[in-house]
Order: structure tokens, then sequence, then C-alpha cells
């Protein structure tokens, strides 16, 4: 029968069972002018529950139930709950491995599979997704526990096997730019190339055995250079003739040391931070696996 409001009627149920547009798009410019509220009474197993739906600026992205106002956005969770539904996610894509989060089919979904109204079916079946539609089918079915939980392990496996690569991507980015950084230090310091732990050990040795040979002429110039002070010191006969060479030959060992000293520092740097990255990208690659 036409003209009898059924259209209305649907579009008014419809946006009390949680519709997130807004009024006019949802009821029409006649109903949202008209109205301040609008409202539907349900049942859930003998339950009964009072919707309702504010048409006033402030209240129009939530709904009253039984005078308890909640988000449009959570009402989904809440009759699902009610329900006994399945709230489950589903990977966002027709292909678990390849999609890149979760999504829950929310009730809405579900719901405009049960209508009675033609345009609902024209205006949103040719734009719901795949993948939408086969989790309200295997919800309606009642077996969409058992795929949504092996479409949930396919998309973890594929998302740990991408972190993986990406774990394993960092650990050959970190050998490489450790490799670099060694390799350019051992050439300044002409040492072997050094490209294993072991070889960065037998270098550091190599530089600590060459540091504790100029500290031991250091030590040896020191002395010398004390004797003569002592010396000078002790002689009334004048003043003893200042040794130019002597000082020129104790500045080049103190400049060595300076250097092997910070060059060593810089080599054990440069080892720590390797080890550091290689332990953090060892424990990353043995949690992925």
């Amino acid at each position: 029968m036409r003209n009898s409001s059924k259209s209305t009627t649907l579009r008014v149920i419809d946006y009390c069972l949680g519709d997130k547009d807004n009024p006019v798009g949802a009821l029409g410019v006649a109903v949202a002018s008209e109205y301040v509220e609008v409202s539907t009474e349900l049942r859930i197993d003998g339950r009964p529950y009072t919707l309702t739906r504010s048409l006033t600026h402030g209240k129009l992205g939530k709904v009253a139930i039984n005078g308890e106002e909640v988000p449009a956005t959570g009402f989904s969770d809440w009759i699902l709950r009610e329900l006994g539904w399945p709230n489950l996610h589903v990977p966002l894509g027709l292909n678990p491995a390849t999609a890149t989060q979760l999504t829950p089919p929310p009730f809405r979904n579900t719901l405009r599979h049960t209508y009675r109204n033609e345009d609902s079916w024209i205006r949103f079946a040719n734009k719901e997704q795949e993948f939408t539609r086969r989790a309200v089918i295997s919800q309606l079915l009642d077996f969409a526990r058992a795929r949504s939980g092996n479409a949930q392990r396919e998309f973890k496996l594929a998302r740990a096997r991408r972190h993986l690569d990406e774990a394993q991507a960092v650990e050959r980015e970190v050998r490489q730019s450790t490799v670099q950084a060694v390799t350019a230090i051992t050439e300044s310091l002409q040492l072997p190339s050094a490209r294993t732990s072991e070889q960065v050990a037998r270098a550091r040795q190599e530089v600590r055995a060459k540091l504790d040979s100029v500290r031991q002429q250091r030590q040896q110039l020191t002395a010398e250079i004390q004797s003569i002070d002592g010396g000078s010191a002790s002689d009334a006969t004048g003043p003893v003739d200042h040794n130019s060479a002597l000082t020129r030959e104790y500045s080049e060992p103190t400049s060595r040391v300076k250097l092997a000293t910070d060059e060593v520092m810089a080599l054990t740097q440069v080892r720590e931070e390797h080890q550091h990255s290689a332990r953090t990208v060892n424990a990353d690659i043995g949690r992925m696996e």
C-alpha cells in the first residue's frame, strides 16, 4: 500500500539501531525538521528495550538505551553482546595473508542483509566489500567463529613473517654499517681488515699492544726529563743548556699516545654498539620464530 509511511518507519527503526548518518540523510528533511526525537521498542530474549535517537544538536551521535546514552559507534558492540552473536574481527581484505589489519563487521552489516526494504539493497549491496559480505554470511550460517579463527591465524602468521623480514633487513643494515665503520677505523690505524667480532678483538689487542709500547716510551722519556731537571737543580756552576731535540722527541710520543687512545676508544665504542645491535636483532628474530 502506497503512502502508508512504511519506508519512513523502516528508516526510523534503522536510525535507532545505530545508524551514524545525520538525521536528514537517514530520515529525510520532512522527518528531521518535524520531530525532536524518534524511538523504537524491541525485546531481546524477553527483555524490553527502548531505543531513542535525539534529533537535536549535541546528542546526534548517541543512542539512548532505556534512557542510558551510548555513542552510536559503540551500539554495535552492545547489541551483539545482548544478542549473544560473535563480535569477531576479520582481515580487512579477501586474502588474509595480504591484509594489513583486522576489522569488526558491525551489527548493521548483518541487519541490512535481513531488510525487506528494496531501497536498502539498492543503496548498499553494490557498495559492500566482498570480505564483509562473506563475514556476514558466515555469521548468519553460524560458522563465523571457526572461519574467523582460521583467517586470523593466517593473518597473524603473515604479519609475523613480514615483521621477521623487516627485522632481518635491519640486521643486514646493522651488519653493513658496522663493517663500514670498523673498516674505516682499521684503515686509519693501518690494521688488517676486521669483519667479524673475532677480528675486531684481535685488532683491539694489537692497538692495545701499540698503546702499551707508546706508554712505555713516554715513561722512559719522562724519567730522562726528570733526571735532567734534577741535575740542573743540583748544579751550582750555572744553568744547563735546554735540549730542544729531547723536547721534540717527547712531544711526538705524547701526540701519538693521545691519537692511539682516541682511536682505541672509538674502536671500543663501535664494537659495543655492534654487539648491542646484534643482540637486539637476534632477540627480534628469536621472538618472530
